[in-house]
């Protein structure tokens, strides 16, 4: 009887954690390009292009048109020498279910003369 109590203890745990494992993978993953418009040590801010089409909190998708976004950065992206004005292709994360929901997982300056699609 012990034993059997604690084997539904382990997996009750066991289904907790990975309940709450699952809540902070992302929803959806994107690459995009856009300017920076703020850095800071806790984000880096990007008027990104338009993206065609992103899962919405309540999982509907819809296209995104171009806006100003902070993105959290994530421990392998390497936010030093970036700039305001910096033209930047980007890889991040979105976590509807956490803190912070934009997460910038990758990024990097392209040249100056790049022509981008913004309002």
């Amino acid at each position: 009887m012990r034993t059997s109590c604690l084997l539904i203890v382990l997996v009750i745990v066991s289904q907790v954690a990975a309940c709450d494992t699952r809540a902070t993978e992302p929803r959806e993953h994107f690459t995009a390009r856009g300017r920076v418009t703020a850095v800071s040590a806790k984000a880096v801010e990007i008027r990104h292009e338009a993206l065609p089409s992103v899962r919405t909190f309540d999982g509907k998708l819809a296209p995104m048109m171009s806006m100003v976004m902070p993105f959290a950065p994530s421990p392998r992206a390497t936010i030093g020498g970036l700039a305001v004005d910096d033209i930047v292709q980007f890889d991040f994360t979105i976590h509807y279910d956490a803190d912070p929901t934009l997460r910038l997982i990758r990024i990097e300056k392209l040249p100056p003369s790049t022509v981008l699609t913004l309002p």
